[in-house]
């Protein structure tokens, strides 16, 4: 799993909410309100003493409006959500910041057109007006609502004086325009100076291409087919451990995925162990889990596997590649994704052209994985299933088929009787389904193809109502896209996708799902996934699941 738009990649965390929204709610305090001791705790993240203190402070100074905030972030902190609504709501009357916030709470649960209806009147609110065009153009876009985001985007850049940072990057995102991408920049220079430098290394990106970033096209009609393999590399397992002497697979018993109609000894595991090697001295080596890849043709040379991964949004190509091609490595930047604990340095590239099966990409910006990254030798990088976003996509993994329909196009009549409708939204392109786990509404989940298992997010364990069993099962690992994730474990998880109910004897607990617009709790890796046939369709903003029959 990758997450960037090209500000992220370069190593530009995008404005958010709270620095204007703290400016604002502490423009006033009360004299006397430890209003900044609470702020100090809860920039600390420490959110459960930020509520308590906020809590007394408030006791003898219910209209501070530096502490309600603080209280309302502490809430959403401590994935209080409602609770955090409710008081944003009824302290209104002290500001619009509050207005904004309870809009924040509502986007949280999903319900992003209602949050949009909180946002607008504060689009003439000379504070407020910047952070509400932004919010309300980022869940339009995860609706699906390409053209309306532009749109709103566009009016937000007229009417919003001197418009932040904030704004602007999301131009970025929304618009692939090669001279408007080039005056975005030098606009982002002139409001942020203090990163001028990473907005003249993208600039570089924009001047090696020969005209529009991401331009597509597509040869024959539709529906049209793209298949799907499978690749596993050869991998040294030194530096495997396991605890609670738990046998199976690389991914340890999670990983494996055991569901009610999917024993917890299958799954994909870490494939087969070839002792061979060691006569002659040489290390024992093994096959690693299988990715699902598709065959790319990157500027005419011969097609190499790419994984296709749903919870990426950015094409990353490895070193041994990018060599291979005689690339440029035009300016830096960096790329995060599951198993790293930080960001990594990495170089922009440029493809020109890219084909994958029936379609056509040119001037794609790409970064550089880095060659000291296990479990890339193989591989020639990863394809965002974003890239394919305005079609409708049926993945049939068992059937080793992507086929791309016209956008619109009804699930039912591509899946067939015994589909079922999921809600989706798409954050930076990657789709977050709605489900229950432990019997718990709207619990958001991202659909990721890449990974081998299935995650809870560790900061959700004790409000989900799920037991750690670390202790009895060891801590687990499991490769992600660029090196070892540790995790803990815990067993007995319900999961429900629409009416089909799985249950997972163990699943996985590792900190992986950063804050979001919306409550994730987590991710759905193949383990599950594979269990499905599913049809994705960003523009209609669809997705349909149906359980694959036995045998077929």
């Amino acid at each position: 799993m990758t997450r960037c738009s090209l500000l992220l990649c370069a190593g530009l965390a995008s404005l958010t909410f709270l620095a204007v929204q703290r400016a604002s709610a502490q423009a006033a305090p009360v004299p006397g309100a430890p209003s900044q001791a609470v702020r100090q705790l809860v920039d600390k993240g420490q959110y459960a003493d930020a509520l308590k203190l906020a809590e007394e402070g408030l006791k003898a100074a219910p209209a501070d409006p530096s502490l309600r905030m603080c209280q309302v972030e502490a809430l959403l902190g401590l994935h209080r959500t409602m609770e955090a609504r409710q008081v944003a709501l009824s302290s209104a009357t002290l500001g619009p910041g509050f207005r904004f916030m309870a809009g924040v709470c509502t986007a949280k649960f999903g319900r992003l057109t209602e949050a949009v209806e909180m946002w607008k009147p504060l689009y003439g609110d000379k504070d407020w007006a910047g952070p509400a065009y932004r919010e309300s153009v980022v869940a339009l876009e995860a609706l699906g609502k390409e053209a309306e985001a532009k749109a709103l985007l566009a009016e937000a850049l007229q009417k919003v004086p001197g418009p932040p940072a904030s704004l602007l990057s999301l131009s970025l995102d929304l618009d692939k325009g090669l001279a408007s991408g080039k005056a975005t920049l030098e606009k982002l220079k002139a409001v942020d100076p203090a990163n001028a430098s990473k907005y003249d290394a993208l600039s570089k990106v924009y001047a090696a291409a020969d005209g529009d970033l991401f331009q597509e096209s597509l040869a024959g009609k539709l529906p049209a087919e793209i298949t799907l393999k499978e690749k596993s590399e050869r991998v040294e397992p030194t530096s495997l451990t396991w605890g609670g002497g738990v046998g199976g697979g690389m991914a340890g018993p999670g990983g494996g995925g055991g569901a009610s109609v999917h024993s917890s000894t299958q799954g994909y595991g870490a494939g087969t162990q070839d002792n061979s090697a060691r006569e002659g001295g040489k290390t024992a080596t093994m096959s690693s889990p299988p990715r699902v890849v598709v065959e790319a043709k990157i500027n005419g040379e011969r097609s190499e596997p790419f994984a296709l991964d749903s919870a990426s949004s950015q094409v990353l190509i490895t070193a041994k590649m990018a060599k291979k091609l005689n690339l440029q490595r035009l300016a830096p930047g960096e790329y995060g994704g599951v198993g790293l604990s930080e960001p990594v340095a990495s170089e922009w590239v440029l493809l020109k052209d890219m084909n994958v099966g029936p379609l056509h990409f040119k001037n794609v910006p790409a970064l550089v994985i880095d060659e000291k990254t296990e479990y890339w030798k193989e591989t020639g990088g990863v394809i965002p299933l974003w890239m394919f976003r305005h079609y409708g996509l049926h993945y049939d993994r068992r059937h080793g088929e992507l086929t791309l329909y016209p956008s619109g196009t009804s699930p039912g009549q591509v899946l067939g009787a015994g589909a079922f409708p999921m809600k989706v939204l798409w954050f930076s392109g990657m789709p977050f389904a709605e489900t229950r786990i432990q019997d718990k509404p709207v619990c958001y989940v991202l659909l990721a193809t890449v990974n081998v298992g299935t995650y809870i997010e560790a900061r959700r364990v004790a409000d989900l109502g799920i037991s750690l069993k670390t202790g009895q099962y060891g801590s687990q690992r499991e490769r992600g896209l660029f090196n070892l994730i540790a995790s803990g474990v815990a067993d007995n998880v319900a999961l429900n996708l629409g009416p089909t109910r799985i249950n997972l004897p163990t699943v996985l607990v590792a900190d992986l799902c950063p804050d979001r617009e919306v409550d994730c709790v987590g991710l759905v890796g193949r383990n599950v996934l594979d269990l499905f046939d599913v049809y994705l369709d960003y523009p209609a903003n669809a997705l349909a699941l149906k359980g694959y029959e036995k045998g077929r």
